[in-house]
């Protein structure tokens, strides 16, 4: 018995790593593309002023989307609630805007606070706007309704909890 359900737990989280890694390597993709046609559209010289190859770039890029695809997918039950999923997305975000980062600045050594708080700031708060978005879209819909009480719904207190005297 426990030997079934260690394979059906195994089973899951393999399945949620293939999830969450495909979406992300799936986003790395396109924001490989992206790459590919502003390299074409302004020239190789476009990269040089960042201090990183186009290579380098394009691994930045497949790299930390996938790792943050990963990790949402480690995460997935977390993904119930709406707390988790801003938490998950916090983090993942981090990762995706690191590896962002990377990609535009260069090494983590050459960063200063201005790349640091740019990778902080959208990591937290654009992985935890996305993290809400995506809970109230995918997750939220299929919550079971609570139950609405017989009869008519009692009537309001004008303006809230104010009441005239």
């Amino acid at each position: 018995m426990a030997r079934r359900t260690l394979r059906t737990v195994g089973a899951r989280i393999g399945s949620n790593l293939h999830w969450g890694g495909s979406i992300g390597a799936g986003v790395g993709l396109i924001l490989c593309a992206i790459a590919t046609v502003q390299r074409i559209a302004r020239g190789p010289q476009f990269i040089e002023s960042y201090g990183i190859g186009f290579g380098p770039l394009l691994a930045c890029y497949e790299g930390g989307c996938t790792a943050a695809g990963l990790l949402v997918g480690a995460a997935r039950p977390l993904l119930r609630w709406r707390l988790g999923g801003i938490l998950v997305g916090m983090v993942s975000g981090t990762v995706a805007a690191g590896a962002l980062g990377l990609g535009i600045s260069g090494p983590i050594q050459a960063w200063g606070s201005d790349a640091w708080t740019a990778v902080l700031v959208m990591g937290v708060l654009g992985g935890g706007c996305m993290g809400n978005s995506s809970w109230e879209q995918y997750a939220e819909p299929t919550l079971p309704r609570p139950e609405v009480p017989p009869g008519p719904p009692p009537p309001r207190p004008p303006l809230g909890l104010w009441r005239p005297h």
